[in-house]
């Protein structure tokens, strides 16, 4: 696998990824009073809009008819992402680095919480176009 080698605790981890994605759509739309259908559209038509504003903001290209090569991109967009920032907390060090990589994992969870928060703020004012570009904006900031 193009992504470091193969590791069964990174399929299971994008299984249960997966699992509390799907979950959390089916729940948000239930709380909406749509169905199951239409939560996951409307996922899915936000997620296009949150990836055309970061592809706006940051010159970022990912279109291709083929679904599995987006998916691995992004994957490996998020792995290559995750050592990268490991490594520069880190200082390339080998003695701490398993410390840090865990470190950078609750790092990009809580802002992964912290985003969503923040997106179910903006969605109550805005339009889906407004909610995306806000919500780049706000990661913009609040990268650091």
């Amino acid at each position: 696998m193009p992504l470091c080698g193969f590791n069964q605790k990174m399929i299971e981890g994008i299984a249960t990824f997966s699992e509390g994605l799907y979950e959390a759509t089916i729940e948000r739309g239930r709380q909406s009073k749509v169905t199951d259908i239409s939560a996951v559209k409307t996922e899915v038509k936000e997620i296009e809009l949150f990836i055309k504003a970061l592809q706006e903001k940051y010159r970022m290209t990912v279109e291709t008819s083929k679904k599995m090569a987006e998916m691995i991109y992004g994957i490996a967009v998020f792995s290559g992402g995750l050592f990268e920032s490991a490594l520069s907390q880190n200082g390339h060090a080998e003695a701490d680095l398993k410390r840090v990589f865990d470190g950078q994992v609750e790092k990009i969870s809580k802002f992964l919480e912290q985003l969503e928060s923040k997106h179910q703020e903006l969605k109550k004012t805005n339009t889906p176009e407004q909610t995306m570009v806000k919500a780049v904006e706000w990661i913009d900031k609040n990268d650091r």
